[in-house]
């Protein structure tokens, strides 16, 4: 969904994700990419800050973060 830049499948499917965890790292982490890939940076950004935030031990949402500053 996401690779095929298919919005309205990928919202829906973020939106299933929020509502069965909308603090779990794989949500903030899908809904931040999802964001990103339709040039939302500032709000991509936030959702990697929040999962660096809420998951400190984990790289995933700082590598992200790194991402768009390497472009």
């Amino acid at each position: 969904m996401l690779a095929a830049q298919d919005d309205p499948s990928a919202a829906s499917a973020i939106d299933t994700l929020r509502q069965l965890g909308p603090k779990r790292l794989d949500t903030l982490m899908m809904a931040s990419e999802l964001a990103a890939q339709f040039g939302r940076m500032d709000e991509a950004k936030r959702g990697y800050s929040v999962a660096a935030e809420a998951y400190s031990a984990r790289i995933e949402p700082l590598t992200a973060l790194a991402a768009p500053a390497e472009m």
